[in-house]
């Protein structure tokens, strides 16, 4: 585990206790009109956190899982909501077989991640062929996303922001084909990709 795995585990183990009260919720109900029909489908939520997100998707799927580096994050999804499959691990490490997933999210999740890249083959290692990676990520752009930019940076988070055409990029660099791009909600864009 490198020097910035463990700074970003130490910020949300702090935040944990609190992590519900200061950060506004996701955008479930956006983001289920974009992934369409969820039933039977094997879901990973990459540095789901306190589950939330997952919470909401297990009432579409019967396999929720939840990846993340901060246990005290992952002890607050189990005490919500006991059905959710919850792995301690970093998205450049999985461990999954290959082919294990039917769809992969990550919302506010991949600019916390130590190495991109290396994070973005191992979605496509453990993804189904023909399965979605759901991206939903901060414009650092936006003026709202800017702020957030400079806030994680003042808490010394060493984030890394992209732009969307940044990440458009890396995904087809990495063998996947974008399927639609657009807002969940400013400062929040969302990339949706297939394998």
């Amino acid at each position: 585990m490198t020097n910035y795995c463990i700074t970003v585990k130490f910020h949300f183990d702090l935040l944990a206790p609190i992590y519900e009260i200061l950060i506004p919720p996701v955008f479930p109900q956006e983001m289920l009109t974009l992934l369409g029909d969820l039933k039977g489908k094997k879901i990973l939520e990459v540095g789901g956190g306190t589950g939330r997100l997952a919470q909401y998707l297990l009432k579409y799927s019967d396999e929720v899982w939840i990846m993340d580096p901060s246990l005290p994050m992952l002890y607050k999804a189990k005490k919500a909501n006991r059905e959710l499959k919850l792995i301690h691990g970093y998205a450049e490490k999985q461990p999954f077989p290959d082919e294990f997933f039917d769809l992969i999210i990550a919302v506010d999740s991949l600019h916390h991640w130590d190495h991109h890249e290396k994070g973005i083959q191992e979605v496509y290692r453990v993804l189904k062929s023909r399965g979605i990676f759901f991206i939903g990520e901060i414009h650092p752009k936006d003026k709202a996303g800017h702020f957030i930019v400079q806030m994680e940076k003042t808490l010394l988070m060493r984030s890394r922001f992209f732009m969307p055409s940044e990440l458009l990029k890396i995904l087809k660099e990495n063998n996947f084909s974008i399927v639609d791009i657009g807002w969940l909600k400013k400062p929040t864009y969302f990339v949706k990709a297939v394998k």
